[in-house]
């Protein structure tokens, strides 16, 4: 029984990817649903798998867990289809650009650690005999 409600809690997390929530807590949840849904993707594919071999409402809760997983997949899907015109979007309303030859969006950087950015940093007070600084990181 606890798969079942495993895959109800999966399925109703998978609906913060579309549907704006309700509360705080909840839009923190939202935010890593929408920016890490490779987690999401695992977490059902397991459970798809754990309801298929369970007795209770097997065949209901493994479409339920698919369609979760369907939706968890949709942050990915729509970035996909953003990119596919947005140097021409951003040519016509910008002028002509140079990306430098990289895609907008791509899956496999997707699972690249972040690349190191340079940073400067700025002394902008002195306070005894002690400079505050911040980290300036240039776009």
């Amino acid at each position: 029984m606890i798969n079942v409600a495993l895959t109800i809690v999966l399925f109703l997390i998978s609906l913060l990817a579309i549907l704006p929530a309700p509360a705080f807590y909840l839009w923190l949840l939202a935010i890593a649903v929408d920016e890490y849904p490779g987690i999401f993707v695992m977490i059902s594919t397991v459970i798809i798998f754990i309801n298929l071999k369970s007795k209770s409402f097997p065949i209901l809760t493994a479409l339920i867990s698919v369609l979760s997983l369907l939706i968890f997949l949709s942050p990915i899907i729509r970035a996909f289809m953003i990119s596919k015109n947005l140097k021409a979007q951003m040519t016509s309303s910008l002028g002509e650009i140079n990306l430098e030859n990289e895609k907008p969006f791509s899956i496999t950087a997707m699972f690249n650690p972040g690349l190191a950015v340079a940073y400067k940093a700025i002394s902008y007070k002195k306070n005894g005999a002690q400079a505050l600084t911040l980290d300036f990181y240039p776009s």
